[in-house]
């Protein structure tokens, strides 16, 4: 059983013989946060995208075909389970994860994963794994953003997290690891406007090999490039 504060409210996860309840309870604002269980992909997309308070539970592991964009004030709770990039041949999804952009993210226990040991996605990627704009993600325990990878000279692509103008990454425990990208920050990207606050964690094995990586020429690194606040 895990027990979960969200915004003031309380809200239970139960796993039993493969079946996750959701249990909603009224918090002292007087709303209602939903506890709902996902299982793939279209049950993950239209529970993240829709407006107000949830907790997001996963029971299995399962493949994006495309970008989520996160609405209101979520708080995904993996249990251990990985959302990775689909492949299947030359077919790839290449894009973005999860777009957060006037909304706030909570991420425990999940592994995110962009599958980049596969030659074929290196050559097709263009997103990240989160992409925050004007909104804020929190990094918890049991979170890592991994294997997002791109291997194109002429795409931004790759890399684990771009804080654009107004966003704010807040990294509290978890993992970034084993990302790649062309131009800088494959850990976390931050441009102008831009907040990164690390306050445990691990960034690690991330790289940047293309001309806007390389040393003395504009000092972006492979963990972290800032051009932010």
């Amino acid at each position: 059983m895990r027990v979960r504060s969200l915004c003031g409210l309380l809200v239970v996860c139960v796993i039993a013989d493969s079946l996750l309840w959701g249990i909603l309870f009224l918090g002292n604002t007087g709303s209602v946060c939903a506890a709902a269980a996902v299982k793939d992909e279209r049950e993950f997309k239209r529970e993240m995208e829709k407006p107000g308070k949830a907790v997001i539970c996963l029971t299995s592991s399962f493949s994006l075909r495309d970008t989520v964009y996160v609405k209101g004030q979520k708080s995904l709770e993996g249990n251990g389970y990985t959302i990775s990039r689909f492949h299947r041949e030359k077919s790839v999804f290449g894009g973005t994860f999860l777009m957060v952009s006037e909304a706030e993210l909570h991420i425990h226990n999940t592994i995110l994963a962009g599958e980049g040991e596969d030659d074929n996605v290196r050559k097709n990627v263009y997103g990240r794994i989160l992409d925050i704009k004007k909104g804020k993600v929190i990094l918890e325990r049991g979170s890592i953003l991994t294997g997002n990878i791109n291997r194109r000279q002429n795409n931004d692509g790759g890399g684990a997290v771009l804080i654009r103008d107004g966003g704010m990454l807040e990294m509290k425990e978890g993992k970034i690891s084993k990302n790649q990208n062309v131009y800088g920050g494959a850990g976390v990207h931050i441009n102008r406007g831009g907040v990164f606050i690390m306050k445990g964690g691990e960034i690690s094995e991330n790289k940047s090999w293309g001309i806007g990586a390389v040393e003395g020429f504009d000092g972006r690194g492979g963990a972290i490039s800032n051009k932010g606040k």
